[in-house]
């Protein structure tokens, strides 16, 4: 910006290009299981179920992911990455075919060989996590394997934690029998084996939402006979398309929340089975008159603490993202009060836009001496420090978003 003095009068000047902070995605979705066809060494992004079926092959009866990524596009949803997964045995991956059932380490695979959940390496950005159980969910299926293996739920919501997404986790075949049998007490998030800390102390709960019960619907692949299906592809398809009308601040659940192409729901809930469920975190699927099946529940795993609804965290998650990568322009800066006013005129900016949208009524950011010490910033560690407060009933929410820059400058 040019401040040169100027005789009197009116003037127009605009911020470089380097301090604006654009929107990042919020709903860019990743599928991981099996397909008929496809590769199964990178990741490619469809924008249509057209595009699955060109490079995946489209619905295949033993495919539970291809229903999944039908189901998000049929919801709203734009942009899903597929890691298509194959299990070692006869025959190969390219002379197509889904390959026998996927076992656990399958999934986990390696990360250093960019494989499994680690497919996603490959891509610089995700949002959303859905892994659907690899069984058909049909009466000839043992419950036994109904389920995704809780490891794989485990490092599934752990990874979501590195990469800033979040995991929408299908709920336990258990679950059903059990509400059926009046025996609510017994259904518990612990049942899903998410919990622990990643290597920077955030809680995996933080990071994954769970829906409860799953749904039916009509399979065109079995004459349109009611099937059972996971709904983590519906639900991933109505958060994309709340994000783009609402914003990422809105909660994807209520009445605009509606599931759309099922039957009915596995079973019903009542108001206060509903309000039980809540309280432990588990977001239920609700059946009402006019309206039909919707989303009723917007909580992640996190039952207590600023995290516990999911529009929070992901709007954090949102806001990190989008600071972190637009700040890249400080890396050749000296690490001096020129540079930390600079950085507060870029958030500051930023916010207030996102204030104005709706997205939180108040928000603070500090950059200084307050928020570093003297060995941070002879290191060159720029340390920001976002607070805002969301329209949710909550103090303030703090983060902190570092860089590193070249060190300590001129001090006046």
């Amino acid at each position: 910006m040019d401040i040169r003095p100027r005789p009197p009068g009116s003037y127009i000047g605009e911020l470089p290009d380097m301090y604006k902070i654009p929107h990042l995605a919020t709903s860019i979705t990743a599928f991981v299981g099996r397909a008929p066809l496809g590769p199964v060494d990178e990741v490619l992004t469809c924008f249509s179920f057209g595009d699955f079926e060109l490079h995946y092959g489209g619905l295949s009866l033993n495919c539970p992911m291809s229903y999944a990524v039908r189901d998000f596009f049929n919801q709203g949803g734009s942009q899903a990455v597929i890691c298509r997964l194959y299990e070692p045995g006869p025959g190969s991956a390219q002379s197509g075919g889904e390959g026998p059932l996927l076992t656990v380490p399958t999934y986990l695979g390696d990360r250093d060989r960019k494989t499994g959940i680690y497919l996603l390496e490959k891509i610089p950005t995700f949002n959303l996590l859905c892994i659907p159980p690899d069984q058909r969910l049909l009466d000839t299926t043992p419950v036994a394997q109904q389920d995704l293996d809780n490891r794989i739920r485990r490092a599934a919501a752990a990874y979501c934690v590195e990469r800033q997404a979040i995991f929408i986790a299908d709920p336990p075949t258990i679950w059903e029998s059990r509400l059926t049998q009046g025996n609510i007490a017994a259904i518990a998030p612990t049942d899903l084996g998410i919990t622990g800390e990643s290597a920077a102390y955030i809680q995996a709960e933080q990071n994954v939402a769970v829906y409860f019960p799953r749904v039916i619907a009509a399979d065109p692949l079995l004459n349109n006979s009611r099937c059972l299906f996971p709904a983590c592809g519906m639900i991933a398809g109505v958060i994309a398309a709340m994000d783009l009308s609402s914003g990422v601040w809105t909660s994807p659940a209520g009445i605009k929340a509606v599931l759309q192409g099922i039957v009915k729901l596995a079973v019903d809930i009542s108001d206060a089975q509903n309000g039980e469920l809540n309280k432990v975190g588990i977001n239920c699927l609700r059946s009402f008159p006019v309206v039909g099946p919707v989303v009723w529940g917007a909580r992640t795993l996190c039952l207590d603490g600023e995290y516990k609804y999911l529009a929070v965290r992901r709007l954090t998650l949102f806001m990190e993202s989008s600071i972190y990568e637009m700040t890249q322009w400080t890396v050749s800066e000296s690490n001096d009060a020129s540079l930390w006013s600079r950085v507060c005129m870029s958030v500051n900016s930023y916010l207030a836009e996102l204030a104005y949208q709706g997205a939180f009524y108040n928000y603070r950011v500090s950059c200084d001496a307050s928020t570093m010490t003297r060995d941070d910033i002879e290191a060159g560690r720029l340390i920001i420090l976002v607070q805002f407060a969301p329209v949710y009933p909550h103090e303030f929410i703090a983060f902190t978003v570092e860089r590193t820059v070249k060190g300590a400058g001129k001090q006046d």
